[in-house]
């Protein structure tokens, strides 16, 4: 597989009508699908965990390293029997990160949970994909304060999902799992954590066919503290959460239950939704953004040490999608936004706050075929 191809140029970055630049906007990858699921910054280079498919192969993991400029310094596989399916990647306190997900072992069919540490060379440490029942998947993670990783995910039973959450220790040894039941599907999309325990969030489907946002509450010995849901009479998801520096947490999603109508269409597109809500599950404030034009959501959400949010989401433009990244108050209030048009289609998965601005990665789907997109904008969003 060619993966070393990198397309260097800067792409054209979309203002409402005005024309910027940002830092480094690049592509990279062969001609079959590869994805950014998780970046973080490492010295003065940013990794990149990269999921990756190739007829050869079949589906694998990697890490590319990317320089301050945007070019393609590395690539490093992640050598791991069966089908690799990576979601997402935080970084360890020892150095080095952990990346999320599943594999299908060479003998099943069945997709397993799946945990992995790497140094900060790109070196596999450990692996672990516990023998659960049925089915899971991974599919975002956050680090405590002693080295262990808490994920969460979704558990497949012979009826129904149900979101798990799994917690490992820095050495690759499972502590423990608990899972979150419902009447119907539940999945865990995201999770942040604080001193006593973890916040997740996610997909709750109701007997109307329908879905609302998935809160749950687990502490650090993994009992379910409490679980709740949050949205209207259509469809609500919670993609991503963090936490503020004052211990409250900030969910980043999407909702069609809150925006305007469109009279035209007779539908109600999708919003980019935020929700603020305490330990305890109590809504702060909510905010919904969006337009009658076109549907719009949040994928991905980082918080800055002095409170401000960096969010990245889609956005429809022309027959395509585009990346939206956009920055706000700690409030939800809008800062800026830009849109960013890479390829034909464009889809932000991970977005990590540094000092002066911030990193995206995710996919660009275009005639080069789906490859990593990495895209660095300053604290103006240029």
């Amino acid at each position: 597989m060619n993966t070393s191809a990198l397309l260097t140029s800067l792409f054209a970055l979309l203002i409402t009508d005005l024309e910027a630049q940002a830092p480094f906007a690049v592509l990279s990858g062969g001609p079959y699908a590869e994805d950014g699921v998780g970046v973080i910054r490492t010295g003065n280079t940013f990794q990149v965990a990269t999921r990756t498919y190739d007829p050869a192969h079949g589906h694998r993991a990697e890490i590319r390293t990317v320089s301050n400029s945007g070019a393609l310094q590395s690539v490093s596989p992640l050598n791991l029997p069966g089908q690799v399916f990576i979601q997402a990647m935080e970084p360890a306190l020892s150095g080095g990160a952990y990346i999320v997900g599943s594999v299908i072992p060479t003998d099943s069919v069945e997709q397993d949970a799946l945990i992995l540490k790497v140094d900060g060379n790109n070196a596999l440490l450990w692996s672990l994909a516990p023998n659960l029942p049925a089915g899971q998947v991974l599919m975002d993670a956050t680090v405590l304060t002693d080295g262990s990783v808490v994920a969460t995910g979704t558990t497949i039973g012979p009826d129904k999902h149900d979101a798990l959450v799994m917690r490992v220790s820095s050495a690759g040894l499972l502590m423990w799992t608990t899972v979150i039941p419902g009447a119907l599907d539940e999945e865990g999309l995201g999770i942040a954590s604080d001193a006593t325990g973890v916040m997740i969030t996610g997909r709750q489907m109701n007997f109307g066919g329908t879905s609302d946002c998935l809160f749950a509450r687990v502490d650090l010995n993994g009992t379910l503290q409490w679980a709740s849901s949050w949205g209207g009479n259509r469809n609500d998801v919670g993609r991503a959460i963090a936490r503020t520096a004052a211990g409250d947490f900030i969910m980043a999603g999407r909702s069609n239950s809150f925006g305007p109508y469109d009279h035209t269409s007779g539908i109600y597109h999708d919003q980019r939704y935020l929700i603020a809500l305490n330990m305890n599950g109590d809504t702060l404030w909510t905010r919904s953004v969006g337009d009658t034009i076109r549907d719009q959501g949040f994928n991905t959400i980082s918080i800055t040490a002095n409170g401000e949010l960096y969010l990245a989401g889609e956005y429809p433009t022309d027959g395509n999608v585009d990346a939206l990244v956009a920055k706000a108050t700690s409030n939800g209030t809008p800062i800026w936004e830009h849109i960013y048009d890479l390829d034909d289609r464009d889809n932000p998965l991970d977005i990590r706050a540094l000092t002066d601005g911030a990193v995206v990665c995710g996919w660009s789907f275009g005639p080069q075929s789906r490859q990593v997109m990495v895209l660095r904008t300053d604290t103006q969003g240029n």
